[in-house]
């Protein structure tokens, strides 16, 4: 299907032999439509027949046609690749070229015009396979190499090949080795830094790991040339004359032969390949259009695409959409890019406007002047914000209409409405928990039995991840109740499941404010933070299993460790269980929402509320359904929990599958969530010295309390 997604056509004259007109969107007011000038980049799917699981590789031939490397699975033990052509990209021959039958599961390719190579990684080790036409398909096996863990493979020339990877000891190793024996020609140095492989010639043409193009002989001798500042790459491909292109999130570029700068071909925006967690990672150059293998990371699903310049197309005119939020979300970039790829009318403009140079404080009063005023962004997230005053002042839209065909959970549904009215959608949603044995877990039912519990333990030293002792068992009777590295880590925790509770009519609850400075100075002062480095490293892993994207704290980890009897950790897969029980010696952990002021805390993210004075309310409304779309809250990535229940259901089914998690108590953790904490950053951050100092025992939470409410009432009364 054709689709006209791109509206700025840049100069290719230099690629085309023509010139073509540059055009672009001028400058517009909000609401107002844009004029733009003919001249679209056209995107089209291209079908390979039968579907393949995977594809590996793009590559031109001197007589005229377009090579492609696919997969087909041959069930678990072994997989199928065929090698495809193509006269003019869009119907390929039934038949093909030649096929490689390998063991295992095929990771990547190199394919040239004379053959492939093939990295398959099997149970017990990785292999190298060669196939050609009217060649048996074989064996590459490296003599004398030390690359143990192979993640690259390239053709250098027809008779040799660059395999890089990390050797026993985890060092960065790559070498140069015969095609024909196997025999190692030379060590080249540490190809794993290296990107953008495009085989030319007899030549490899790559992107070092100092981020300038260079090319690579089959003897090892390496020429670097005058381009500085490629990362991030890849896919590239070089055509006949040498002249090299490369494709990344941002866009496709091109690279003359003999050059000294990068030329921007098209920028990657409406384009497939813009989407969050959807990359290029093959590139030809073919019959004027660009051919891309745009894989998603999400299912590891592959489509090949088309590009190709049109200048007498011209869009419709386009309607200028303006989101904001205060830092960036995987799921809002995801939503933009593919609802700016279905909507050619649309233009999105996305602005993040949070940043180091600007306190946070002072972004939100640029905000609110433009939302009190009558104008300002279409679309707000309102992650990192308390949305109570935004509400409460009228500047936001009812959401109703829009988010009744959704089923979204009720808890999370209704926790904006006001007399009726819902004002604030959010579109994921994570849950702050603590885990541990059931002996332990029964000992704590508040915030008191909680301090009470961290009490009972030792202390927990100064501990962090370049101190060997952080990896190091504890005797059971030295184990300390939780890990916090750090005084934010503490306000961090006990926000996240009280700050709601601190503020009323935007005025401070000083009680439940001194409650919460009480528990800081407690744990911090019997864990001696006074003693504590000043900088500790963020330790949080995220991981990839059964499907799912699990993010595990350091804390939850230092229980894992055998250093600490409880973890914590905010909860935004339901594979976090099952993983930590495949990982906790087969324990299954008791769960339990994380103490603190509100019962059953969660953490809403995605916030979405609609500007009340927005002259695109419509259009600004058709996206924010996008958020709730099964497409997006079946896709992982990363940020929390769906809040569509049938979303949220089949998450919970492949966890239950995966790891034998009981389905029920599973379910009713996740779904029995209540009140919603949202931690507004500036508050956050005013609160933090005070935490510091309660911590090391420098102040008492008292006059804590105290000096804090001579410091937010200010920016209370403001926000108001």
């Amino acid at each position: 299907m054709n689709r006209l997604i791109k509206s700025t056509a840049l100069g290719l004259s230099v690629l085309m032999g023509c010139s073509l007109c540059a055009c672009g969107a001028t400058d517009s007011s909000l609401g107002q439509k844009t004029e733009i000038s003919p001249g679209l980049w056209i995107e089209k799917e291209v079908a390979l027949e039968p579907d393949p699981s995977d594809i590996l590789a793009l590559t031109t031939t001197t007589d005229g046609q377009l090579l492609c490397a696919t997969v087909q699975s041959n069930g678990e033990a072994s997989q199928k690749v065929d090698v495809l052509s193509s006269s003019d990209g869009y119907t390929w021959d039934a038949t093909p070229v030649y096929s490689v039958e390998v063991p295992g599961t095929c990771i990547e390719a190199s394919l040239t015009e004379s053959g492939v190579l093939v990295l398959t990684r099997t149970e017990d080790e990785e292999q190298i396979w060669y196939g050609a036409k009217e060649t048996e398909c074989s064996q590459v096996q490296p003599a004398d190499s030390e690359v143990t863990d192979i993640n690259n493979i390239q053709f250098v020339n027809s008779d040799s090949f660059l395999m890089a990877g990390r050797d026993t000891n985890n060092q960065s190793v790559a070498a140069i080795f015969s095609l024909r024996d196997g025999r190692m020609v030379t060590k080249v140095g540490a190809g794993t830094e290296w990107g953008g492989f495009a085989q030319h010639g007899d030549e490899l043409a790559f992107i070092s790991e100092t981020g300038k193009l260079s090319t690579l002989k089959a003897n090892g001798e390496i020429q670097e040339g005058n381009v500085e500042g490629l990362e991030n790459i890849i896919a590239a491909y070089c055509d006949s004359q040498g002249n090299y292109y490369y494709a990344d999130s941002e866009g496709i570029y091109r690279v003359a032969a003999g050059g000294t700068l990068k030329e921007e071909i098209t920028p990657s925006s409406g384009f497939a390949f813009s989407v969050q967690g959807k990359v290029i990672t093959n590139l030809a150059y073919f019959q004027d259009s660009f051919f891309c293998v745009v894989k998603d990371t999400s299912d590891d699903s592959a489509q090949l695409y088309s590009y190709t310049f049109d200048p007498d197309a011209t869009p419709s005119e386009q309607i200028e959409l303006t989101v904001w939020s205060l830092s960036d979300s995987p799921t809002v970039r995801r939503v933009l890019s593919e609802y700016q790829q279905q909507h050619n009318d649309i233009a999105i403009q996305y602005t993040v406007a949070g940043s180091d140079d600007l306190a946070t404080e002072d972004v939100l009063k640029a905000l609110n002047t433009e939302l009190l005023a009558g104008s300002g962004p279409d679309l707000i997230v309102f992650d990192g914000i308390d949305v109570t005053p935004y509400i409460e002042n009228g500047v936001l839209a009812d959401l109703n209409e829009s988010l009744q065909e959704f089923s979204i959970l009720d808890s999370i549904k209704n926790a904006f409405s006001v007399d009726g009215k819902t004002y604030i959608a959010a579109a994921r949603y994570a849950i702050p928990s603590i885990w541990g044995t059931a002996e332990d877990m029964d000992q704590i039912t508040d915030l008191s039995s909680f301090i009470e519990f961290v009490k009972s333990c030792p202390p927990r030293d100064d501990y962090n991840l370049s101190d060997n002792a952080y990896y190091t068992a504890l005797p059971e009777e030295d184990k300390y109740a939780v890990s916090f590295m750090t005084p934010q880590e503490i306000l961090q925790f006990l926000m996240s499941t009280s700050a709601s509770e601190l503020i009323t009519d935007n005025t401070l609850n000083q009680e439940q404010l001194q409650q919460l400075f009480q528990a800081i100075e407690s744990i911090g002062t019997y864990y001696n933070m006074a003693s504590y480095r000043t900088e500790q490293e963020d330790d949080s892993i995220v991981y990839s299993d059964g499907g799912d994207s699990i993010t595990i704290s350091g804390a939850s980890r230092e229980v894992i460790n055998k250093r600490a009897r409880i973890g914590r950790n905010l909860i935004d897969s339901p594979a976090f269980l099952g993983w930590i029980t495949k990982n906790w010696e087969g324990q299954a952990p008791e769960l339990k929402s994380a103490p603190g002021l509100c019962e059953r805390a969660y953490s809403p993210k995605v916030l979405l509320g609609i500007n009340a004075s927005s002259p695109n309310q419509e259009a600004a409304k058709d996206l924010l359904k996008a958020f709730f779309a099964s497409d997006i809250q079946n896709t992982v990535v990363g940020d929390g929990l769906p809040v569509i229940e049938s979303s949220l259901d089949a998450r919970i089914d492949a966890a239950v599958e995966t790891y034998g998690t009981d389905r029920e108590m599973l379910a009713d953790f996740l779904k029995g969530v209540k009140t919603p904490v949202i931690v507004d950053e500036v508050i956050a951050d005013k609160l933090l010295p005070y935490a510091e100092a309660l911590a090391k025992g420098q102040q008492d939470a008292a006059s804590a309390t105290q000096a804090a409410e001579k410091d937010l009432r200010l920016y209370l009364a403001e926000r108001g």
